[in-house]
């Protein structure tokens, strides 16, 4: 990517094998090389400092992820090691339950863990996500995440059931909050319900 005066501010080259066995399980593993040019000093998590200049840096990546049609799915990538003048590790890790057509549920989990000069952080991001089928026409899906910078936890239900064929009933909830020093303060509440009918001519 170049700016208005044809010079170069970004730029990624990556290289990436992967092998996908008979069931389905997939392995990959990548390299890439990225360049990057900062003109004025910014911030990650609002602490940590990237002063302006030019960078370039290498990073490994590697991954697995087993079949959806297991009852147990599990994804995992790990990308490391160099990050603008210093390192940075960030890990992801997605586990997906599903006993049965009426349940499942998916938590996952990802950590970055940066060193520059300017100082270090660690970010830790957390998400779990949740389907009910109580029959093929009703459905409750949810969601919940929070963040360890922001402390930010957002919560959000949504409900669907197609009581006729073309008529829905949707509901949606929402919640958001911070958590900080493990205090729990409320900020926004938002509830949504709709009725839909599809008209065939």
């Amino acid at each position: 990517m170049t700016d208005l005066s044809d010079r170069l501010e970004t730029r990624a080259n990556q290289f990436q094998v992967g092998v996908e066995t008979n069931a389905n399980d997939e392995f990959d593993v990548g390299v890439a090389s990225n360049f990057e040019f900062v003109p004025a000093p910014f911030d990650i998590g609002d602490t940590l400092i990237v002063p302006a200049g030019r960078y370039e840096w290498t990073t490994f990546e590697a991954g697995f992820e087993t079949s959806e049609a297991r009852m147990v799915a599990l994804g995992v990538e790990v990308t490391c090691c160099d990050f603008y003048n210093g390192s940075a590790v960030e890990a992801q890790i997605e586990l997906n339950f599903r006993p049965n057509a009426y349940f499942e549920i998916a938590p996952s989990y990802e950590a970055t863990f940066i060193e520059l000069p300017t100082g270090d952080i660690d970010i830790h991001v957390v998400e779990v996500e949740s389907v009910v089928n109580f029959t093929p026409d009703m459905q409750l899906a949810l969601q919940v995440q929070y963040d360890n910078i922001s402390t930010d936890f957002g919560f959000l239900a949504r409900y669907r059931w197609e009581y006729l064929p073309g008529s829905e009933l949707f509901a949606a909830f929402g919640q958001s909050a911070m958590i900080p020093n493990s205090r729990f303060v409320a900020q926004r509440s938002e509830f949504s319900i709709r009725l839909g009918h599809t008209l065939r001519f």
